[in-house]
């Protein structure tokens, strides 16, 4: 997993946890790994989303292995990401528009 700032990062279930987008200094990412707290390692789950973006706020738990959060792309549009730990996912359920300052 590259170094990065302002990714998504949601819990998955007791032991793992989502890190997805973010930006690495250059530009925003899309990927998505899985972080597991027992034997601390990470694995990717998602090497090219459909979206780059960062995050700036929570993420939510829609159930148990699904991770939603607001993210914002390189043209500071806000979408609405679900990752689904099941198949691996990451979808846009939703774009919202133009971020307000």
């Amino acid at each position: 997993m590259t170094p990065r700032y302002c990714p998504s990062v949601g819990i998955l279930n007791e032991s793992s946890i989502l890190i997805m987008g973010g930006h690495d200094g250059v530009s925003n990412l899309s990927d998505a790994w899985i972080f597991n707290s027992k034997t601390r390692k990470g694995v990717v789950a998602v090497e090219d989303g459909p979206l780059s973006f960062i995050s700036r706020s929570n993420t939510i738990n829609a159930e148990p292995g699904i991770v939603q959060a607001l993210v914002r792309d390189e043209s500071f549009v806000v979408h609405m990401v679900r990752f689904t730990h099941r198949t691996k996912k990451v979808e846009v359920i939703q774009t919202l528009g133009a971020e307000i300052d």
